[in-house]
C-alpha cells in the first residue's frame, strides 16, 4: 500500500479531525489514485485547495493564489498571486474582480455552499415543502444541488 506525507494549512484545517491538524502526517492510498481523490480521503474537499506541493513543486494550474501575507507570495512555488488590500470585505472583492478582470466570468448561486457541486434550477416545486413559507415568500426561484441535496433559494 502506497503513502504519502500531506500537511493542510489555514482554513483547511477545519475539516480534519484535531490529531491531523497543523502537522505533517501519513496518509495510506491503494492502486493508482488521483491527488484529488486522495485529498478528499482525508476530509478536506478538494475545490478548498488552491496549492498542492509534490517534494516541494506545485503542481498548481490556472490558480491564483489571494493573501494578505507578503511572505507567502515570494515563495518560488507560487506562480501567480495577489496582494489583497486592507479594506472592507466589499473593497476587496471589488480590487480582485477589477485588478484581475473577471467581472463577465462571474457566475453568481451556480456553485452549491455545502459541497460546491453545480446547481439547478427547480421550478416544479417539489422542494418547497422543506422549506418554511417565510424563507420561500421573498424567493423567485428555488434552486437544488443534485449532489448533496441542499436547497438554496435565490
Amino acid at each position: 500500500m502506497a503513502k504519502g506525507t500531506f500537511r493542510f494549512y489555514e482554513e483547511l484545517n477545519d475539516f480534519l479531525p484535531e490529531h491531523r491538524k497543523k502537522i505533517d502526517f501519513e496518509a495510506e492510498f491503494n492502486g493508482r489514485k488521483s491527488i484529488k481523490d486522495i485529498i478528499e480521503k482525508c476530509g478536506v474537499p478538494s475545490t478548498e485547495v488552491d496549492l498542492v506541493l509534490i517534494i516541494g513543486k506545485s503542481i498548481r494550474e490556472k490558480r491564483i493564489i489571494l493573501t494578505k501575507r507578503k511572505e507567502l507570495l515570494k515563495s518560488k512555488s507560487i506562480t501567480h498571486g495577489m496582494l489583497i488590500r486592507p479594506g472592507t470585505a466589499v473593497e476587496q472583492v471589488k480590487y480582485i474582480i477589477d485588478n484581475l478582470d473577471i467581472k463577465d466570468r462571474i457566475k453568481p448561486f451556480s456553485k452549491c455552499l455545502r459541497c460546491n457541486g453545480l446547481l439547478e434550477s427547480e421550478f416544479t416545486g417539489k422542494s418547497l415543502n422543506r422549506i418554511s413559507p417565510v424563507t420561500t415568500s421573498g424567493c423567485e426561484k428555488d434552486i437544488l444541488c443534485k449532489f448533496c441535496d441542499e436547497n438554496q433559494e435565490v
